[in-house]
């Protein structure tokens, strides 16, 4: 996806993170490898966590430290931890 499509894509995804964040709920946007310029063109992306993964069958390789399934497990315990700190 290029051009007009692409920007109102990217646009659209960082106003619903930024809304998603606002109201402090966790966000992860999932990056593939080769799709970063998408990422580098939002003005509000800062602070964004954005993982990348690979663009190829090694995304769904479990045992790959940069899988899909790695990535999300990663991020589920970061936030189980967050949680568990705001109530301690």
């Amino acid at each position: 996806v290029s051009g007009p499509v692409e920007q109102a894509f990217t646009m659209n995804l960082a106003h619903e993170a930024g809304f998603l964040q606002g109201q402090g709920k966790p966000t992860l946007v999932l990056v593939e490898e080769g799709s970063e310029r998408g990422m580098e063109n939002w003005t509000n992306a800062a602070g964004l966590v954005a993982p990348r993964f690979p663009a190829d069958e090694s995304a769904f390789d479990p045992e790959n430290e940069n899988s899909l399934v790695s990535i999300l497990r990663h991020w589920i315990e970061s936030v189980k931890t967050a949680e568990r700190q705001r109530y301690d």
